[in-house]
């Protein structure tokens, strides 16, 4: 009985030793799981090839406008003149209202607006004064000293052999005419067409002889020759010019 009982605690004592002990006994074959078979995934569906995106053509380049450049400061009327004054003469000497401006052509600055004096001389011709009405702002003036100026009117009476009749006597740089209510009496020549012009101081008369031929002679009721002698002087300066040019 007690040798039974020393025996089943043996074999517990064994059996616990076998279960706690890591070690394997030799002899107690080592049986190895097999591995387990995995099944190769199914291979995934092709996908469709994706469709080219549409092509769109590329936006206009628009450029961009030039820019505008600043408009410059407005510029302020001019409120005197600038006068450039030139000669048919070279070198002809210019006075603006009495006051020296130099030879031609000469420019007059800053004048005030309004009515002013040009006098043009040179030697040899007859001086030139124009008046001249200066706005503001430029300009140009040519003064002709070659030009033939007449423009004389006188109011006559005309002798004749018997009797007399009364008209005017007019010269200008196309000729001199004499105008009457006797038709029969006047006449017009040109300048050309003046034979002899003379006035005797003492008569008081102009003696007019034409190259036709004819002559005539008249008289003023100023009891004097004065105006006889300033229009025989100023049909004289016409004729010595020899033009036939009528001012302008």
């Amino acid at each position: 009985m007690l040798l039974t009982v020393l025996g089943l605690l043996v074999a517990v004592f064994g059996a616990y030793r076998f279960l706690t002990s890591d070690a394997t006994p030799a002899d107690t074959p080592v049986v190895t799981a097999p591995a387990p078979v995995v099944a190769a995934p199914e291979p995934a569906p092709a996908l469709p090839a994706p469709e080219p995106a549409p092509k769109t053509s590329a936006p206009p380049v628009t450029k961009a406008p030039p820019a505008t450049p600043a408009a410059p400061p407005p510029v302020a009327p001019p409120t005197t003149g600038t006068i450039r004054i030139d000669s048919d003469v070279p070198g002809a000497e210019v006075f603006v209202d009495r006051v020296y401006l130099g030879p031609t052509p000469a420019t007059a600055e800053k004048v005030a607006p309004g009515s002013h004096q040009f006098k043009v001389t040179a030697p040899g011709f007859e001086s030139v004064t124009e008046t001249i009405d200066v706005t503001p702002g430029p300009r140009d003036v040519t003064i002709s000293l070659k030009t033939i100026r007449l423009n004389a009117s006188l109011s006559v009476t005309h002798k004749h052999r018997f009797g007399s009749c009364k008209g005017t006597l007019t010269a200008t740089a196309d000729g001199i005419r004499y105008t009457t209510d006797n038709a029969d009496d006047g006449f017009a020549t040109p300048l050309s067409g003046i034979k002899t012009i003379d006035v005797d101081y003492l008569a008081k008369t102009l003696k007019l002889a034409l190259s036709s031929g004819k002559s005539y002679t008249f008289t003023t009721d100023d009891g004097n020759a004065d105006r006889l002698v300033v229009f025989q002087r100023d049909v004289q300066k016409a004729r010595d010019k020899g033009g036939s040019r009528p001012v302008e």
